[in-house]
Order: structure tokens, then C-alpha cells, then sequence
């Protein structure tokens, strides 16, 4: 496992819904709805935020927004 996770990007379409996002793999032809949280931790899988600058984040956040 990377220190450095990056999502991937290749089948996928994104929908984002307010703070929450639509991931549909056009491949499996499954879809996941990504509660705030989720969401948060996926757009911050870009290959360059560390999994302890995330965890930082993640703590960071109200925790109304960090249950999601």
C-alpha cells in the first residue's frame, strides 16, 4: 500500500451531489454514492496527500461533517 493513495480514474464517472459524489464504474456497471466523508477522503486520493496528512484532515473537520 502506497503512503501516497491515488483513486482511480480510468472507467469511472464522476457525479458530484452537493458535498456527496457519484461514482459509477462504466466497466461493472456498479455504482457508489460517497457520503461527505467518503467523498472527502476520495478527492484527497490524488497521489500527493500523505494517509497521515489525511487522517490530519479528516480530524480537522466538524464532526457533523466527519459522520457525514
Amino acid at each position: 500500500m502506497s503512503d501516497f493513495p491515488k483513486a482511480r480514474e480510468a472507467g469511472l464517472i464522476l457525479e458530484p451531489l452537493d458535498d456527496e459524489l457519484l461514482v459509477y464504474d462504466i466497466q461493472s456497471h456498479r455504482s457508489n454514492a460517497l457520503n461527505a466523508t467518503a467523498a472527502f477522503v476520495w478527492r484527497h486520493c490524488d497521489g500527493k496527500t500523505s494517509i497521515p496528512e489525511l487522517a490530519r484532515c479528516l480530524a480537522g473537520l466538524p464532526a457533523e461533517e466527519r459522520d457525514g
